[in-house]
């Protein structure tokens, strides 16, 4: 992955900082992701060998769901977030590809801070023109949290608002 550093000459150093731990983070939920998807497929498999329709939501299913509401909730913390993001919170569904599968793909990061007590992470997937994403974290109480998430499709030139995966 390439880091494009637009910081502010001041603030260049901050980049490890705060890309680091957000690459961390989105792995995190990847791992997560690719999990829910094979413990999905095994759950549809075993349907099917039992004839039950695929559209039935068994006790396996509600586990499944469980299971990724508990983890989310281990790697969705106030040590991570701001208040403002987990107050938004987090979804819970999982596909293939993984939601943030392009960090370990190819992909360009773009760093941008401007002043002390906010930075950016814009990710973009440079194998296809689909999701780009945008971590704002801010210096809340001397720590840097995660604080926004936005996402744009293909070439749009508007961000929209979202939650953390």
């Amino acid at each position: 992955m390439e880091i494009i550093n637009k910081a502010s000459e001041k603030y260049k150093d901050f980049q490890d900082e705060i890309c680091m731990p957000l690459f961390e983070l989105l792995r995190e939920i990847n791992a997560l992701e690719k999990e829910a998807v094979k413990r999905e497929d095994e759950i549809e498999a075993d349907k099917e060998k039992k004839g039950i329709s695929q559209s039935v939501y068994t006790d396996e299913d509600e586990a499944l769901s469980d299971y990724v509401r508990d983890e989310m909730r281990k790697i969705v913390t106030p040590a991570r977030f701001s208040e403002k993001l987990l107050k938004r919170g987090y979804g819970l569904s999982w596909r293939e590809p993984q939601t943030y599968g392009y960090i370990d793909e190819e992909c360009e990061a773009t760093f941008s801070m401007r002043n002390a007590e906010r930075a950016a992470v814009e990710i973009r997937d440079t194998a296809k023109i689909s999701n780009q994403y945008k971590f704002v974290y801010r210096l809340i109480d001397d720590k840097w949290l995660l604080d926004e998430v936005y996402y744009r499709m293909g070439s749009s030139s508007s961000w929209s608002v979202t939650g953390i995966k």
